[in-house]
């Protein structure tokens, strides 16, 4: 039972153990020491750490249990999330130019962020042409920002659909219109 904390204990709560020093109760792997007294009894009581966590306070994480690792936001998860890679037991942020990498340079990214490609030549990020949002090359554009369409040399173009064309085909076919906007006409997006 603990009197004050964890600091005055004469024999330990639900979860906790004695430790090294006399009178002194330490949480279990898994929990921590809370920092309010349980109603019921009047007694500190070690609370639950957060799914997967093996040390924690009210408020974080510190370390995962095995074949866990630890998030830049003090979650743990079996793989790091899109943007970071593992490090032993952590997850760390990969490159700006990065989506998904194997280390922390631009010359460990297995997938790149938007407006580039992965090179074959450099093994690193390099940026598409100019109003290309994915390409697999500098001059294989796979997607185009708005208004503008992937012309017969695979570069972006600009459409002449107008600036009320949410998709635009080819150089002036309007696939959809904007909401708020229906078809007129031929393929002209007018407000409705």
């Amino acid at each position: 039972k603990c009197i004050d904390s964890s600091s005055n204990c004469v024999k330990c709560v639900k979860n906790a153990n004695p430790s090294d020093t006399p009178g002194k109760c330490t949480c279990t792997d898994g929990f921590f020491w809370s920092s309010t007294l349980n109603t019921t009894n009047g007694n500190f009581i070690c609370n639950k750490c957060s799914e997967n966590c093996l040390s924690c306070n009210e408020t974080q994480c510190f370390s995962c249990l095995s074949n866990y690792l630890l998030t830049k936001d003090k979650k743990c998860v079996n793989v790091c999330p899109e943007g970071t890679f593992a490090d032993g037991l952590f997850c760390k942020e990969c490159n700006d130019s990065c989506l998904q990498c194997t280390g922390p340079t631009s010359n460990d990214c297995t997938k790149c962020s938007l407006y580039k490609y992965l090179s074959n030549e450099t093994g690193s990020c390099e940026s598409c042409n100019e109003n290309c949002e994915a390409c697999e090359g500098i001059e294989s554009c796979t997607k185009c920002e708005d208004n503008y369409f992937i012309n017969e040399f695979n570069k972006c173009q600009k459409s002449l659909c107008g600036d009320k064309c949410e998709e635009c085909l080819e150089l002036k076919i309007c696939k959809k219109c904007m909401d708020g906007f229906f078809f007129f006409a031929t393929n002209i997006c007018q407000k409705t």
